[in-house]
């Protein structure tokens, strides 16, 4: 997406701030950032989103087996977790209230992706982490949804509703969407 927006406005700056999500909104409406990405939805009266792309959530363990684990047999499994800061936490929780299953979160929280594998693999707990986060693939295993599908973790684009007026933006929106067949169709990471 970054090289397709610098194709289209060469003389745009890009950068790239890492950020806590609640960090996001304040930043949007004072015109610190343009796009906020993340995994958890930010929309409502004053902000749009827009599901960029996904890709699989997989359960990371210390046991060496990459055979998809059924998401109910996760039930009561003491699952590390980061703090709410970033939006994976809420997302986990949330799949497991869609699912009406119990979550059984580990007291303690790690604060980056890299240690929730590290705690996972040394035992302390398992985890959820988005697939592009994972460095050992042979402790992670893809989660049956139930139903016949995989878990995924999508990730959205949100901006402050008045960005929409400044000339550049629909440069920037048409970046994240790619045409196939005269249909929009979104970026998607398998």
């Amino acid at each position: 997406m970054l090289g397709k927006i610098s194709k289209q406005d060469p003389e745009l700056n890009i950068v790239l701030t890492e950020m806590n999500k609640v960090d996001i909104p304040p930043a949007l409406d004072g015109g610190g950032i343009d796009f906020g990405l993340g995994p958890v939805s930010l929309a409502n009266g004053s902000y749009e989103n827009l599901s960029i792309y996904s890709e699989p959530l997989l359960y990371v363990s210390n046991e060496k087996n990459t055979k998809p684990v059924p998401l109910r047999d996760l039930e009561d499994e003491p699952l590390v977790l980061v703090p709410d800061d970033c939006g994976l936490a809420e997302t986990v929780r949330t799949l497991f209230r869609d699912h009406q299953l119990r979550l059984k979160e580990y007291e303690g929280r790690a604060l980056s992706y890299h240690i929730l594998e590290r705690w996972a693999l040394i035992g302390i707990g398992s985890t959820l982490l988005p697939a592009s986060k994972v460095s050992d693939i042979s402790h992670a295993r893809p989660i049956d949804d139930n139903s016949g599908g995989f878990v995924t973790i999508k990730f959205q684009a949100t901006w402050a509703k008045q960005q929409e007026q400044r000339p550049t933006f629909m440069n920037i929106f048409d970046s994240f969407t790619f045409k196939q067949d005269g249909e929009v169709e979104r970026p998607s990471f398998h």
